[in-house]
């Protein structure tokens, strides 16, 4: 490989290791000389979209990158899906428009075009179209769903929504696994509105969904420090998993 190959390379395992602000350093370093490098900007897009939580920054500090990559690569759908979701942390409606307009004449027939509309819907305001959507879901891949409770809860704050959709997952239709998800889902919505107790009954009907996958997701959640887990709640927790001996599809959690 190439030196610039190589300082890529070494950028992307750095991100890849959980190093945000070491791999914003190198990705930054490359951008110094090589300017036009849509990957470098690509790549220092997602980290600064992906690791707001372990910076504490805002994830609308990807713009710029976003921005740029677009700039080098017009029809680049993935700096759209991005500045999408900048447009609504920045509360920026016409910009959002615009933007999905341009994705849904790229991409019409996507599943997660479903995303795209849901932000939209949602972060406007546009109750019709937000009944709308929520009448399609029921056809939509669990994974899509998923994705679009988290982004109307992470991209327009919109609790509400991202529990209104999450619901379509634990209907009886869904498999154990993406009802598992949905409440899952639920759960982590009512620790942010300050809820354990009510963020415990939905892990409860996780665990009974998908024991490992509601168990991984309630020691998650049990571990922040502003939920009050009791200490014999979390011993319980800690017994629980010590005692875990996952099967190879219970090695990915969501």
């Amino acid at each position: 490989l190439s030196e610039h190959q190589r300082d890529l390379l070494e950028a992307r395992v750095v991100s890849r290791e959980g190093r945000p602000t070491d791999a914003e350093r190198l990705y930054r370093t490359i951008l110094g000389n090589h300017p036009e490098d849509v990957e470098a900007w690509t790549q220092l897009g997602e980290v600064l979209s992906h690791s707001s939580h372990l910076t504490g920054r805002s994830a609308a500090e990807s713009r710029r990158p976003w921005e740029k990559a677009l700039e080098l690569e017009p029809d680049s759908a993935l700096a759209m899906w991005h500045l999408v979701r900048v447009e609504a942390l920045d509360g920026r409606e016409a910009e959002l428009r615009a933007l999905v307009g341009r994705l849904l004449e790229l991409t019409p027939e996507a599943e997660r075009v479903y995303e795209l509309r849901a932000i939209r819907a949602f972060m406007t305001g546009d109750r019709r179209e937000q009944e709308q959507l929520l009448s399609e879901l029921d056809g939509v891949a669990d994974g899509v769903v998923t994705l679009i409770a988290w982004n109307l809860a992470l991209v327009t704050d919109d609790l509400e929504g991202g529990a209104a959709v999450a619901r379509e997952l634990t209907t009886p239709q869904r498999s154990p696994r993406a009802r598992a998800v949905g409440h899952s889902v639920l759960a982590f919505q009512e620790v942010a509105r300050g809820s354990w107790e009510t963020a415990r009954t939905h892990l409860d009907r996780a665990e009974a969904a998908a024991p490992q996958l509601g168990l991984a997701h309630r020691a998650y959640l049990a571990s922040f420090d502003h939920v009050p887990a009791t200490p014999e709640e979390l011993a319980s927790i800690r017994d629980r998993l010590l005692a875990w001996r996952p099967s190879r599809e219970e090695q990915t959690v969501e």
